[in-house]
């Protein structure tokens, strides 16, 4: 049986009732023992374990899609998407990115598994449907994150519909806007993500993708919409 390593969990609490989010899990490829790889090395560093090791992964500026870990050197490896240039070195385990459930996909460009959900559901109750996953609706918070609707590993499906639910809510019922991801970061309105003159309704307090235009949307929470789900928010 394939071992797992799960790293300890971090609660960060958002304005949405009983949130939390879980590190991503790491699983070990046996098929891959005694194995290091040369070609998309992200770093190379000493460290003392392979809970270490991962946390490297996790923490450095351009996230692992998988690791090595050599016991008996304490050299640990973090790779990108490619593994080739493979070479023995005795006592080395990799590991990789996996998702907590078989439905969900590892997607680079959000650096977390996702789900997309070709039906029509109000935003809360996408968000409803993500919980009952233990996810979330997906943030789209970067112009790359963005530009991977149109071109990334999801990018085709993504393409199949213009509007989707994501994890975006304005949480001020006030008269000013005050939308803010489900990680309680705010998406101001001079935000170059948003779709021209949006947004434009202080009732429209949820957000939708356009996909086809790759940019944000207000919408009134109760619309029927396609949505995307994430198993965390580290990305």
């Amino acid at each position: 049986m394939d071992s797992w390593l799960i790293l300890p969990a971090l609660i960060v609490m958002t304005g949405v009732p009983g949130s939390c989010f879980i590190q991503s899990s790491w699983q070990n490829d046996e098929n891959e023992a005694d194995v290091i790889f040369n070609d998309s090395v992200l770093f190379k560093a000493e460290v003392d374990s392979i809970i270490d090791c991962a946390d490297s992964c996790n923490l450095h500026t351009v996230k692992c899609r998988s690791f090595s870990y050599t016991s008996n050197t304490k050299e640990c490896r973090g790779y990108g998407d490619l593994l080739q240039g493979r070479e023995s070195q005795a006592g080395t385990s990799l590991w990789k990115k996996v998702c907590r459930r078989d439905d969900y996909t590892y997607d680079p460009a959000y650096d977390t598994c996702v789900r997309l959900f070709s039906i029509e559901k109000s935003w809360w109750e996408a968000s409803y449907w993500c919980n009952n996953d233990g996810a979330y609706l997906l943030i789209v918070d970067t112009v790359a994150k963005m530009q991977a609707t149109q071109s990334g590993l999801h990018s085709i499906t993504f393409q199949t519909e213009d509007r989707w639910w994501l994890g975006g809510y304005d949480y001020d019922a006030s008269s000013v806007n005050d939308f803010r991801w489900i990680n309680g970061e705010p998406i101001n309105d001079t935000s170059i993500l948003w779709h021209p003159n949006e947004p434009n309704d202080v009732n429209e307090r949820c957000i939708n993708l356009y996909s086809l235009s790759a940019s944000l949307n207000d919408l009134h929470c109760s619309t029927l919409e396609y949505f995307v789900c994430q198993e965390d928010l580290y990305t």
